[in-house]
């Protein structure tokens, strides 16, 4: 019909915009593709040039006879994933065991040297799971982190976030106070060396606690 080319021609000369936009910027519109938004569950590796990942669990019958007094034990499994940067099939290399009893370590099983190379930009992630991490498991993991966190310094590694399940942030916070890491906010005075542990939760809340030998 005579009377729909006018319409028609606007509908064409406002699908050519954004087109043309793209053009002129240098990039192809056609290869364009929109923003990757994961839910808050994933934890996407790709920005890392390494991630190292926790994965706790108590033995409840481990050591468990009459009279023990090394209950409840924990294992904290760790692994890493290697250059997700640009390998985006990473396989987890398994780096250490770990044994604790509330919090204080009792064990270790090393299975390599520490995969991260000198230099590079790391994360940690404390594996998700069903069921809801408990207070030993917690403090083993905390554990763990300060002592991911000497072993990365030592090599020269930049942690940038260490990401926390659901909703356990404030317990880890806790749990880290017992190992002498407290929130950044609440130090009261010059830190002579800064060394944090930048905690972050599933929902995008952050917390950053600092070694503080006093408290």
């Amino acid at each position: 019909m005579k009377g729909s080319r006018p319409f028609c021609s606007l509908i064409l000369a406002a699908a050519l915009v954004p087109l043309a936009s793209a053009v002129c910027s240098g990039q192809s519109g056609l290869s364009q593709k929109p923003a990757r938004v994961l839910p808050p569950q994933v934890f996407d590796m790709e920005p890392y040039d390494d991630v190292l990942e926790l994965e706790a669990e108590e033995l409840s019958n481990y050591l468990n006879f009459e009279g023990s007094r090394l209950n409840p034990i924990v294992r904290v499994k760790v692994s890493c994933y290697c250059k997700t940067k640009i390998d985006h099939a990473a396989k987890a290399l398994r780096y250490q065991d770990l044994w604790f009893r509330h919090g204080d370590a009792i064990g270790l099983k090393e299975y390599a040297p520490l995969p991260a190379e000198d230099g590079d930009r790391v994360a940690l992630l404390i594996k998700p799971r069903f069921k809801p991490y408990n207070e030993a498991e917690i403090a083993a993991c905390s554990a763990a982190l300060v002592r991911l966190r000497l072993a990365l310094s030592l090599n020269r590694n930049m942690i940038e976030t260490v990401r926390v399940p659901g909703l356990t942030l404030e317990a880890f916070v806790d749990a880290l106070r017992k190992q002498h890491f407290v929130p950044y906010k609440e130090l009261r005075k010059h830190v002579d060396v800064l060394i944090p542990i930048p905690l972050e939760s599933e929902n995008g809340s952050k917390v950053v606690s600092c070694f503080s030998p006093d408290s």
